[in-house]
């Protein structure tokens, strides 16, 4: 993200949005703490960049309190090749995403 920031400050919107999202990436500073809520991996802040460092697109399957699902894109790169195989889903449940996969039939 530092490398990318004016990137990044385009999809976030301000300045402000990109340093408290950066700051959530690291982790509390005494390993025993607790991480508080600006610490959680949140949709759409971090998908972003979760596509972009993995080169796969996101998939949140779903939303438990307005039913939205949200497809999210590598922000740099050109497509996948095998676009199957570059594809990540999470699957919201109460307060937590889980890995989903799909099984080829």
């Amino acid at each position: 993200m530092k490398n990318h920031k004016s990137d990044y400050i385009g999809l976030f919107g301000i300045e402000e949005r990109f340093n408290y999202i950066m700051n959530g990436l690291y982790p509390p500073r005494n390993s025993s703490e607790i991480a508080f809520k600006d610490k959680w991996f949140t949709l759409p802040d971090m998908s972003y960049i979760v596509a972009t460092c993995y080169y796969k697109v996101v998939v949140e399957l779903a939303n438990y309190k307005i039913d939205v699902f949200d497809t999210f894109f590598p922000i740099r790169g050109s497509p996948p090749p095998n676009p199957i195989t570059h594809i990540m889903c999470l699957d919201l449940i109460p307060k937590h995403f889980v890995p989903f996969f799909f099984k080829m039939v």
